[in-house]
C-alpha cells in the first residue's frame, strides 16, 4: 500500500500516486526483459479520508485504514495484470493529462 498526502495534505496527491504506479510498471516490465520469471502487478487507486497512525503498545507499527483504503483494494483485486484502475473519485482529481477510460464510481 502506498498513500500520498497523508501527514502532510497535497492538492496534487493523485497525480503523485498515478505517476507513481505508472514508473511501478515501467519498472517491472524492464525487469520482465532482463529474467526468466515475468512478474505481473495490478494496482487499485482511490482518493478520499483515512485514518492513519500508530498501533499497538509493543510494536509500533503506523497503519492507514477506512473505507478509501478497502475501495482501493477492491479495485486492484479484478484489474487485470499490467494495469492500473482507478476510481472516479481520484480521476476527478488529476490534472495532468492522463489516459484515463472508464474510471470506476465507488460512490455508495
Amino acid at each position: 500500500m502506498v498513500t500520498a498526502g497523508v501527514q502532510d495534505n497535497r492538492n496534487d496527491h493523485a497525480e503523485v500516486i498515478i505517476e507513481m504506479a505508472l514508473r511501478k510498471l515501467s519498472q517491472v516490465k524492464a525487469l520482465n526483459g532482463e529474467t526468466d520469471f515475468p512478474m505481473h502487478i495490478r494496482m487499485g487507486v482511490h482518493s478520499g479520508p483515512v485514518v492513519a497512525g500508530i498501533i499497538g503498545s509493543h510494536h509500533f507499527p503506523y497503519d492507514v485504514r477506512g473505507d478509501t483504503v478497502h475501495l482501493a483494494g477492491r479495485l486492484e483485486t479484478p484489474c487485470a495484470p499490467g494495469r492500473i484502475q482507478i476510481s472516479e473519485a481520484t480521476a476527478r482529481r488529476i490534472k495532468h493529462p492522463f489516459d484515463v477510460s472508464d474510471p470506476i464510481d465507488t460512490r455508495i
